[in-house]
């Protein structure tokens, strides 16, 4: 097998799936241990504030990232009249948490894009003075394109809006300080480029908007004394993890502290080996007659990459046929991570040009 799919799912290190088969079998045999659960939340809450460039405080932990979404569209306060704004290329869960809202009489805008890619002057064309926020994807899941979102956070600081960012398809390919770049709420999932296991997902919200977010929802972990089970005193947390409403996926946990970990420090190195592998697989396909690019050469760089051809779905069927692990999105779609090979992209690029 070529994986060339980790836009899809990650391959899992041994190290992340070792650590999250010990979490059961500790359980299995001896039972359950909360105190030390709770203390390996702690442990990634801070891995993830260091990974971003963000506090502790400011990190919460979901199943997934489109709950991070539906958290952001229930949480900010939008009334009857205000309008959100999206991409016309977003992934669904960037796209039905918002659309949820229009029974309350809040409007969604898509952005439209010809050139496939979105900047702040794309976003601009559709802002009003009912405008409350802006939500994008980081990275286009379809086709791979990189957002602007330096230029689209600084037109929220200046007009006042809310900006809120998918970064699922960009954190652990591409670096983000979100000291320097002003984002809202930030979520993401751990089972893609951040090698982590499935059904765990983080948020991050700003700490100086806290006390403008609704509370849709509400548990005994999101209490300033979370572990107080007798008093009934409703005091949510101060920080992001008052959005937190009891236990977790705790193997997904122990799972993404050993992915963060393994990681730490070699994340230049990362970014730019899997560029490097993105821009020789594009520079190549572009020169394999009748092949066609779908993702517009930008000057910085994802993971993925988008092309079809005059028959896709075939070729498609062929490179399964043939090992590669490749995905389908209205073309081929290609994700190639630093655990991959420059002699695979040419294994890969040799069946294309057949």
């Amino acid at each position: 097998m070529c994986y060339l799919d980790t836009a899809a799912m990650s391959l899992l290190p041994e190290e992340v799936r070792q650590a999250v088969i010990d979490f059961h079998t500790r359980r299995q045999t001896k039972g359950p241990d909360f105190g030390a659960y709770w203390e390996e939340v702690e442990k990634l809450r801070l891995l993830v504030a260091e990974r971003i460039h963000g506090h502790e405080e400011e990190i919460l932990f979901l199943q997934n990232t489109s709950m991070a979404m539906n958290l952001a569209a229930n949480a900010l306060p939008l009334e009857k009249g205000d309008n959100v704004l999206i991409s016309n290329r977003e992934f669904p869960s960037n796209v039905y948490p918002w659309m949820n809202l229009e029974s309350r009489g809040i409007e969604v805008r898509m952005v439209e894009s010809p050139g496939g890619g979105f900047e702040r002057k794309d976003f601009e064309a559709y802002c009003d003075e009912n405008t409350k926020a802006i939500s994008v994807s980081w990275v286009i899941a379809a086709n791979g394109v990189v957002t602007d979102i330096e230029g689209l956070s600084a037109l929220c600081q200046e007009r006042g809006y809310f900006f809120v960012v998918d970064a699922i398809q960009g954190l652990g390919v591409l670096p983000l300080d979100v000291s320097r770049i002003s984002v809202d709420i930030l979520g993401a999932g751990f089972f893609k480029w951040l090698l982590g296991p499935d059904g765990l997902a983080f948020a991050y919200i700003r700490k100086d908007i806290l006390p403008q977010l609704k509370i849709p929802y509400m548990g005994w972990a999101g209490m300033e004394e979370p572990f107080d089970y007798s008093s009934y005193r409703f005091a949510p947390a101060r920080e992001a993890r008052r959005f937190e409403t009891g236990n977790m996926n705790f193997s997904a946990i122990y799972g993404a502290v050993k992915a963060m970990e393994l990681t730490r420090g070699l994340e230049e190195e990362i970014s730019l080996r899997t560029v490097a592998l993105t821009a020789y697989l594009r520079e190549h396909l572009h020169k394999i007659p009748g092949i066609r690019l779908l993702t517009p050469m930008q000057r910085e760089s994802s993971g993925i990459t988008l092309f079809t051809c005059e028959r896709a779905e075939a070729l498609y069927q062929l490179l399964r046929s043939r090992g590669f692990v490749v995905n389908y999105r209205g073309g081929i779609r290609i994700s190639p991570f630093f655990y991959n090979t420059r002699e695979q992209i040419d294994e890969f690029l040799d069946i294309c040009d057949r």
